[in-house]
Protein backbone atom coordinates (compact mmCIF):
# COMPACT_ATOMS: atom_id res chain seq x y z
CA UNK A 1 0.00 0.00 0.00
CA UNK A 2 0.82 3.67 -0.92
CA UNK A 3 2.36 5.08 2.66
CA UNK A 4 3.47 8.03 0.76
CA UNK A 5 -0.43 8.63 -0.28
CA UNK A 6 -1.94 12.09 2.35
CA UNK A 7 -4.28 11.13 5.36
CA UNK A 8 -6.73 14.33 4.35
CA UNK A 9 -7.87 15.38 0.85
CA UNK A 10 -8.40 18.78 1.74
CA UNK A 11 -10.80 19.49 -1.49
CA UNK A 12 -13.79 16.73 0.54
CA UNK A 13 -14.66 19.43 2.84
CA UNK A 14 -15.33 21.71 0.03
CA UNK A 15 -17.25 19.50 -2.11
CA UNK A 16 -19.49 18.75 1.20
CA UNK A 17 -19.82 22.05 1.81
CA UNK A 18 -21.35 22.50 -1.98
CA UNK A 19 -23.22 19.07 -1.48
CA UNK A 20 -25.24 20.57 1.84
CA UNK A 21 -25.68 24.24 0.09
CA UNK A 22 -27.14 22.61 -3.28
CA UNK A 23 -30.07 20.42 -1.30
CA UNK A 24 -30.55 23.36 1.42
CA UNK A 25 -31.79 25.86 -1.89
CA UNK A 26 -33.27 22.72 -3.30
CA UNK A 27 -35.70 22.55 -0.79
CA UNK A 28 -36.39 26.01 0.34
CA UNK A 29 -37.21 26.63 -3.31
CA UNK A 30 -39.04 23.76 -4.45
CA UNK A 31 -40.95 22.52 -0.83
CA UNK A 32 -42.44 25.63 -0.40
CA UNK A 33 -46.06 25.33 -2.20
CA UNK A 34 -46.71 27.65 -4.85
CA UNK A 35 -43.68 29.99 -3.93
CA UNK A 36 -41.31 30.22 -6.42
CA UNK A 37 -43.43 30.00 -9.63
CA UNK A 38 -41.21 30.97 -12.30
CA UNK A 39 -40.01 27.46 -14.43
CA UNK A 40 -36.41 27.82 -14.91
CA UNK A 41 -36.09 28.97 -11.04
CA UNK A 42 -37.40 25.59 -9.98
CA UNK A 43 -35.82 24.00 -13.13
CA UNK A 44 -32.61 24.88 -11.90
CA UNK A 45 -32.66 24.59 -8.02
CA UNK A 46 -34.81 20.94 -8.42
CA UNK A 47 -31.04 19.75 -9.23
CA UNK A 48 -29.61 20.68 -5.93
CA UNK A 49 -31.03 17.75 -4.61
CA UNK A 50 -28.01 15.89 -6.24
CA UNK A 51 -25.94 17.24 -3.58
CA UNK A 52 -26.99 13.78 -1.80
CA UNK A 53 -25.30 11.63 -4.21
CA UNK A 54 -22.50 13.69 -3.84
CA UNK A 55 -22.06 12.84 -0.16
CA UNK A 56 -22.48 9.06 -1.42
CA UNK A 57 -19.71 9.50 -3.14
CA UNK A 58 -17.45 11.65 -1.01
CA UNK A 59 -18.39 8.58 1.67
CA UNK A 60 -17.21 5.96 -1.03
CA UNK A 61 -14.20 7.58 -1.35
CA UNK A 62 -13.23 9.17 2.29
CA UNK A 63 -13.76 6.10 4.77
CA UNK A 64 -12.13 3.32 2.42
CA UNK A 65 -8.82 5.99 2.10
CA UNK A 66 -9.16 6.39 5.92
CA UNK A 67 -9.40 2.59 6.81
CA UNK A 68 -6.67 1.49 3.92
CA UNK A 69 -4.71 4.22 5.61
CA UNK A 70 -5.10 2.84 9.11
CA UNK A 71 -4.81 -0.97 7.74
CA UNK A 72 -7.95 -2.14 9.02
CA UNK A 73 -8.98 -5.42 8.96
CA UNK A 74 -12.07 -7.56 10.62
CA UNK A 75 -11.01 -7.58 13.97
CA UNK A 76 -11.16 -3.53 13.64
CA UNK A 77 -14.77 -3.66 12.92
CA UNK A 78 -16.12 -3.20 16.96
CA UNK A 79 -13.76 0.08 16.46
CA UNK A 80 -14.96 1.30 13.44
CA UNK A 81 -18.40 0.83 13.97
CA UNK A 82 -17.97 2.97 17.52
CA UNK A 83 -16.06 5.61 15.59
CA UNK A 84 -18.59 5.86 13.43
CA UNK A 85 -21.54 6.24 15.64
CA UNK A 86 -19.60 8.13 18.47
CA UNK A 87 -19.21 10.88 15.58
CA UNK A 88 -22.48 10.55 13.64
CA UNK A 89 -24.98 10.06 16.09
CA UNK A 90 -24.96 12.78 18.96
CA UNK A 91 -25.86 15.40 16.39
CA UNK A 92 -28.13 12.82 15.01
CA UNK A 93 -30.23 12.42 17.91
CA UNK A 94 -30.08 16.67 18.88
CA UNK A 95 -31.45 16.88 14.98
CA UNK A 96 -33.70 14.29 15.80
CA UNK A 97 -35.11 15.74 18.99
CA UNK A 98 -35.62 18.86 17.69
CA UNK A 99 -37.69 17.80 14.60
CA UNK A 100 -40.09 15.72 17.66
CA UNK A 101 -40.69 19.33 19.15
CA UNK A 102 -41.35 21.11 15.67
CA UNK A 103 -43.63 17.67 14.64
CA UNK A 104 -45.53 18.47 18.02
CA UNK A 105 -46.15 21.87 17.71
CA UNK A 106 -47.52 21.78 14.17
CA UNK A 107 -49.38 18.99 15.93
CA UNK A 108 -50.68 21.46 17.90
CA UNK A 109 -51.21 24.07 15.31
CA UNK A 110 -53.31 21.80 13.02
CA UNK A 111 -54.88 19.31 14.95
CA UNK A 112 -55.39 15.84 13.54
CA UNK A 113 -52.96 16.48 10.33
CA UNK A 114 -50.10 15.18 11.78
CA UNK A 115 -49.28 12.61 14.47
CA UNK A 116 -46.28 11.48 16.45
CA UNK A 117 -45.70 7.80 17.63
CA UNK A 118 -43.35 6.87 20.21
CA UNK A 119 -42.82 3.59 17.61
CA UNK A 120 -42.16 5.48 15.21
CA UNK A 121 -39.57 7.73 17.45
CA UNK A 122 -37.61 4.74 18.32
CA UNK A 123 -37.37 3.48 15.07
CA UNK A 124 -35.16 6.44 13.95
CA UNK A 125 -32.79 4.96 16.55
CA UNK A 126 -31.95 2.33 14.56
CA UNK A 127 -32.14 3.85 10.97
CA UNK A 128 -35.40 1.65 10.99
CA UNK A 129 -38.06 3.47 9.40
CA UNK A 130 -37.67 1.74 5.83
CA UNK A 131 -38.14 -2.07 7.05
CA UNK A 132 -41.16 -1.36 8.78
CA UNK A 133 -44.38 -0.68 6.77
CA UNK A 134 -46.52 2.74 7.05
CA UNK A 135 -43.85 4.36 9.24
CA UNK A 136 -42.32 7.64 7.97
CA UNK A 137 -39.21 9.64 8.71
CA UNK A 138 -39.98 12.42 10.91
CA UNK A 139 -38.09 14.91 9.33
CA UNK A 140 -37.51 13.63 5.24
CA UNK A 141 -33.97 13.80 5.01
CA UNK A 142 -33.06 10.98 7.49
CA UNK A 143 -33.02 8.51 4.62
CA UNK A 144 -30.29 9.02 3.62
CA UNK A 145 -28.49 8.82 6.79
CA UNK A 146 -30.15 5.62 6.90
CA UNK A 147 -28.51 4.59 3.46
CA UNK A 148 -24.73 5.96 4.74
CA UNK A 149 -25.28 3.89 8.05
CA UNK A 150 -26.57 0.51 6.08
CA UNK A 151 -22.65 1.37 4.09
CA UNK A 152 -20.19 2.00 7.26
CA UNK A 153 -22.06 -1.32 8.08
CA UNK A 154 -21.33 -2.89 4.16
CA UNK A 155 -17.47 -1.27 4.02
CA UNK A 156 -16.88 -2.66 6.93
CA UNK A 157 -16.72 -6.61 5.94
CA UNK A 158 -16.64 -5.53 1.88
CA UNK A 159 -13.18 -3.86 2.46
CA UNK A 160 -11.71 -6.72 3.45
CA UNK A 161 -12.19 -8.40 -0.12
CA UNK A 162 -12.27 -5.55 -2.19
CA UNK A 163 -8.48 -4.90 -0.84
CA UNK A 164 -7.17 -8.33 -1.33
CA UNK A 165 -4.32 -8.60 -4.05
CA UNK A 166 -5.76 -12.13 -4.85
CA UNK A 167 -7.75 -10.64 -8.19
CA UNK A 168 -10.60 -13.78 -7.68
CA UNK A 169 -11.80 -12.28 -4.48
CA UNK A 170 -12.08 -8.73 -5.36
CA UNK A 171 -14.24 -9.68 -8.77
CA UNK A 172 -16.41 -12.04 -6.15
CA UNK A 173 -16.77 -8.73 -4.64
CA UNK A 174 -17.87 -6.51 -7.64
CA UNK A 175 -20.16 -9.18 -8.96
CA UNK A 176 -21.82 -9.48 -5.23
CA UNK A 177 -21.91 -5.62 -5.72
CA UNK A 178 -23.86 -5.23 -9.16
CA UNK A 179 -26.03 -8.16 -8.29
CA UNK A 180 -27.50 -7.16 -5.30
CA UNK A 181 -28.02 -3.85 -6.75
CA UNK A 182 -31.08 -4.92 -8.53
CA UNK A 183 -32.30 -6.04 -5.20
CA UNK A 184 -34.76 -3.17 -4.48
CA UNK A 185 -35.44 0.40 -5.80
CA UNK A 186 -36.58 1.41 -2.44
CA UNK A 187 -34.48 5.18 -1.66
CA UNK A 188 -33.86 4.52 1.74
CA UNK A 189 -32.26 1.16 1.19
CA UNK A 190 -28.74 0.48 0.37
CA UNK A 191 -28.95 -1.33 -2.74
CA UNK A 192 -29.37 0.65 -5.86
CA UNK A 193 -26.79 3.09 -4.38
CA UNK A 194 -24.09 0.19 -4.14
CA UNK A 195 -22.71 1.31 -7.46
CA UNK A 196 -22.42 4.89 -6.73
CA UNK A 197 -20.60 4.08 -3.15
CA UNK A 198 -18.42 1.60 -5.70
CA UNK A 199 -17.13 4.23 -7.80
CA UNK A 200 -15.56 6.33 -4.80
CA UNK A 201 -14.05 3.01 -3.48
CA UNK A 202 -12.60 2.12 -6.86
CA UNK A 203 -10.60 5.00 -7.38
CA UNK A 204 -9.26 5.19 -3.68
CA UNK A 205 -7.93 1.31 -4.56
CA UNK A 206 -6.92 2.27 -7.91
CA UNK A 207 -4.37 5.63 -5.46
CA UNK A 208 -3.33 2.96 -3.04
CA UNK A 209 -2.01 0.78 -5.65
CA UNK A 210 -4.83 -2.21 -4.80
CA UNK A 211 -5.78 -2.88 -8.16
CA UNK A 212 -4.55 -2.26 -11.68
CA UNK A 213 -5.68 1.02 -14.04
CA UNK A 214 -7.20 -1.85 -16.54
CA UNK A 215 -9.03 -3.07 -13.61
CA UNK A 216 -10.23 0.03 -12.05
CA UNK A 217 -11.23 0.82 -15.79
CA UNK A 218 -13.39 -1.63 -16.54
CA UNK A 219 -14.91 -1.82 -12.83
CA UNK A 220 -15.53 1.70 -13.56
CA UNK A 221 -17.30 1.25 -16.75
CA UNK A 222 -19.36 -1.17 -15.11
CA UNK A 223 -20.40 0.98 -12.13
CA UNK A 224 -21.14 4.08 -13.89
CA UNK A 225 -23.05 1.95 -16.30
CA UNK A 226 -25.14 0.74 -13.99
CA UNK A 227 -25.14 3.91 -11.68
CA UNK A 228 -26.67 5.53 -15.12
CA UNK A 229 -29.08 2.74 -15.27
CA UNK A 230 -30.16 2.53 -11.80
CA UNK A 231 -30.42 6.42 -10.69
CA UNK A 232 -30.05 7.70 -14.07
CA UNK A 233 -28.07 10.77 -15.48
CA UNK A 234 -27.51 13.15 -12.80
CA UNK A 235 -26.39 10.97 -10.40
CA UNK A 236 -24.04 9.72 -13.33
CA UNK A 237 -23.03 13.16 -13.96
CA UNK A 238 -22.43 13.28 -9.92
CA UNK A 239 -19.99 10.65 -9.78
CA UNK A 240 -17.77 11.77 -12.59
CA UNK A 241 -17.17 15.03 -11.35
CA UNK A 242 -16.06 14.13 -7.50
CA UNK A 243 -13.28 12.11 -8.98
CA UNK A 244 -12.72 14.99 -11.53
CA UNK A 245 -12.52 17.79 -9.02
CA UNK A 246 -10.70 15.10 -6.24
CA UNK A 247 -8.25 13.37 -8.68
CA UNK A 248 -7.30 16.98 -10.32
CA UNK A 249 -7.99 19.62 -7.10
CA UNK A 250 -7.32 17.77 -4.14
CA UNK A 251 -5.75 21.06 -2.36
CA UNK A 252 -8.75 23.13 -3.84
CA UNK A 253 -10.25 24.54 -0.19
CA UNK A 254 -10.87 27.69 0.27
CA UNK A 255 -11.32 29.59 3.41
CA UNK A 256 -15.23 29.72 3.55
CA UNK A 257 -16.22 26.40 1.55
CA UNK A 258 -14.05 24.24 4.04
CA UNK A 259 -15.29 25.98 6.91
CA UNK A 260 -19.43 25.33 5.44
CA UNK A 261 -17.94 21.56 4.51
CA UNK A 262 -17.16 21.54 8.33
CA UNK A 263 -20.43 22.00 9.33
CA UNK A 264 -22.10 20.51 6.57
CA UNK A 265 -23.28 17.62 8.43
CA UNK A 266 -25.16 20.01 10.77
CA UNK A 267 -26.32 22.03 8.21
CA UNK A 268 -28.11 19.17 5.96
CA UNK A 269 -29.36 17.56 9.44
CA UNK A 270 -31.06 20.24 10.80
CA UNK A 271 -31.72 22.58 7.83
CA UNK A 272 -35.34 21.27 7.64
CA UNK A 273 -36.13 21.94 10.82
CA UNK A 274 -34.78 25.41 10.53
CA UNK A 275 -34.50 27.01 7.75
CA UNK A 276 -37.41 25.88 5.23
CA UNK A 277 -40.10 26.35 8.75
CA UNK A 278 -38.59 30.11 8.48
CA UNK A 279 -39.26 30.15 5.06
CA UNK A 280 -43.11 28.52 5.03
CA UNK A 281 -43.71 31.13 7.68
CA UNK A 282 -42.48 34.07 5.65
CA UNK A 283 -43.76 32.77 2.50
CA UNK A 284 -47.87 34.08 3.51
CA UNK A 285 -46.19 37.47 3.64
CA UNK A 286 -43.46 38.39 1.53
CA UNK A 287 -44.65 37.65 -1.83
CA UNK A 288 -42.73 40.09 -4.41
CA UNK A 289 -39.43 38.61 -6.22
CA UNK A 290 -37.06 40.74 -4.20
CA UNK A 291 -38.56 40.02 -0.90
CA UNK A 292 -39.05 35.82 -1.94
CA UNK A 293 -35.21 36.11 -2.85
CA UNK A 294 -34.52 37.49 0.64
CA UNK A 295 -36.60 35.12 2.23
CA UNK A 296 -34.77 31.89 0.80
CA UNK A 297 -31.46 33.52 1.76
CA UNK A 298 -32.39 34.26 5.51
CA UNK A 299 -33.89 30.27 5.69
CA UNK A 300 -30.13 29.65 4.18
CA UNK A 301 -28.11 31.94 6.82
CA UNK A 302 -30.33 31.18 9.83
CA UNK A 303 -29.59 27.63 8.78
CA UNK A 304 -25.85 27.97 8.80
CA UNK A 305 -26.46 29.78 11.87
CA UNK A 306 -28.11 27.18 13.73
CA UNK A 307 -25.85 24.52 12.31
CA UNK A 308 -22.35 26.23 13.49
CA UNK A 309 -24.72 25.81 16.77
CA UNK A 310 -25.29 22.54 16.39
CA UNK A 311 -21.45 21.86 15.74
CA UNK A 312 -19.97 23.67 18.71
CA UNK A 313 -22.32 22.34 21.00
CA UNK A 314 -22.76 18.53 20.00
CA UNK A 315 -21.08 17.82 16.79
CA UNK A 316 -17.15 19.12 17.70
CA UNK A 317 -17.05 17.02 20.94
CA UNK A 318 -18.22 13.89 19.52
CA UNK A 319 -15.79 14.36 16.23
CA UNK A 320 -13.08 14.87 19.31
CA UNK A 321 -14.31 11.90 21.11
CA UNK A 322 -14.52 9.83 18.16
CA UNK A 323 -11.06 10.48 17.16
CA UNK A 324 -9.50 9.47 20.52
CA UNK A 325 -11.00 6.21 19.79
CA UNK A 326 -8.06 3.82 17.81
CA UNK A 327 -7.22 0.91 16.54
CA UNK A 328 -4.67 -0.78 18.02
CA UNK A 329 -1.47 1.99 17.69
CA UNK A 330 -3.08 3.29 14.19
CA UNK A 331 -5.63 5.89 14.35
CA UNK A 332 -8.69 6.39 12.38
Amino acid sequence: MSSSLPTYLPVINSLRGIAATAICFYHFVLSTANYVEETWIRTFFYYGQYGVPLFFVISGIVLPWTMLKNNYILKHWTNFITKRLVRLEPPYLASLVLATMYLLFQTYRHYGTIEFSLFNFLLHLGYLIPFVKGQEWINPIYWSLAVEFQFYLFLSVALIFLKDHLWYRRWAMYVFIFGVSFISHEKALLFRWLPLFLVGILYVLKQYSIISLKEYFTISIFSLGLTYYLLGIPNLVVAIFTLIIVHYFPNYNPKYSNWLGKISYSIYLIHLIIGQALVNFLSHTYRLPYQKILVILLGYAVSVGAAWLLYQWVEKPSKQASNRIYYKSTKL
